[in-house]
């Protein structure tokens, strides 16, 4: 599926971040340019989706010396080389579904489905520990992230550090995402 939008979402929540978390524009790393990603991708075989290759035109990855960047609360996002060997890792590990998910972020991991798309989570913390649709796609990520802040069910202080209203937060993602198992299961800290 392409989406026209990704690029316009993301615009839009890198404006919403430079305003509402103070520390973004300082641990935000520079995208790559679209043919590095398309190398990186079609180098290791893997399929060339138009989300994957916006997503890290946009930014690749976070300083992870810098603190809370982790803006969906389900890890911070992860470089496009670091994204590989974790892909490879997985691989390596035989992981059953890990030639159709590629890394988004780190931490509790948040996985692109390489057949179909969705987002993923994988996140031994909270007893998920084979991939979980987490959002519907790429698009209803972004949005649901750009809504939680706009309504104010994420904040950040000054420092950095995040407050979360999780009983909102579970409302408005099943409601922007309601074929996501995740936010359907006992799995929601509210």
């Amino acid at each position: 599926m392409k989406s026209i939008r990704i690029p316009q979402l993301l615009a839009y929540l890198e404006q919403i971040l430079l305003e509402k978390h103070p520390l973004w524009a300082k641990g935000a790393t520079p995208g790559l340019n679209e043919s590095e990603i398309r190398k990186y991708l079609q180098g290791d075989g893997i399929p060339v989706w138009e989300e994957i290759v916006h997503f890290f035109m946009w930014h690749d990855g976070v300083d992870l010396t810098q603190p809370t960047l982790d803006i969906t609360q389900f890890g911070s996002f992860i470089c496009m080389e670091d994204a590989l060997r974790v892909y490879h890792y997985y691989i390596q590990e035989e992981y059953s579904w890990a030639k159709q998910m590629f890394p988004l972020s780190w931490d509790d991991s948040l996985l692109f489905g390489l057949g179909d798309g969705i987002i993923y989570l994988v996140a031994p913390s909270l007893l998920v520990i084979e991939p979980q649709s987490i959002y519907d796609s790429m698009e209803t990520m972004l949005i649901t992230q750009i809504t939680l802040f706009e309504q104010g069910v994420i904040r950040y202080s000054k420092k950095g550090d995040d407050k979360v209203d999780f009983k909102k937060r579970s409302e408005i993602s099943k409601h922007i995402n309601p074929n996501s198992k995740f936010w359907q299961s006992d799995n929601i800290l509210d």
